[in-house]
């Protein structure tokens, strides 16, 4: 039995296209239950809990995580929360979060609630000088000694010589 993850109403619906594995399935809030849209956050957290065939809500809205009456509803349940944080309404960014963190999430069991705030990391952009200077640093040379090097190795892969 597949676990399934409800995607809030205000959740990039680019995440039910997506194919994930066999043991996850992930559900448009408005194809789940086209009259649960309408209610407010601590309902239809009560509202999934009751019905016991959903693992866990997908949201945006970190907002959730501040309001008392969605986090004790969330105590007294059996549901993870999943929150995109950083993503805003990119539908790329919120997909791409999921993609990277449901194994994680998957791993870990659900017999009490539980809350996953995903975020993006930094994007790391490097100096290739840099990396350079640290690759001769690592081997004991010069910046120059090592790029001189590597150009006549590629030269000599080129011509067929072996080195």
């Amino acid at each position: 039995m597949p676990k399934i993850y409800v995607l809030d109403h205000n959740f990039p619906p680019l995440a039910v296209q997506v194919r994930w594995p066999p043991e996850l399935q992930m559900v448009a809030l408005s194809q789940y239950d086209a009259r649960l849209p309408e209610v407010d956050d601590w309902k239809l957290l009560e509202e999934l809990d009751q019905r016991g065939d959903v693992t866990g809500l997908v949201t945006i809205d970190g907002r959730m995580l501040n309001q008392p009456k969605e986090m004790v509803v969330l105590s007294r349940s059996r549901l993870n929360l999943i929150v995109t944080e950083g993503a805003g309404n990119n539908a790329l960014r919120a997909t791409g979060l999921l993609l990277v963190h449901m194994p994680a999430v998957l791993a870990h069991p659900t017999k009490s609630p539980r809350i996953f705030e995903l975020r993006p990391g930094n994007l790391m952009a490097d100096s290739v000088d840099r990396r350079i200077n640290a690759l001769a640093g690592q081997r004991n040379t010069t910046p120059p000694v090592l790029i001189r090097e590597a150009i006549a190795e590629m030269e000599r892969l080129k011509t067929g010589e072996d080195g």
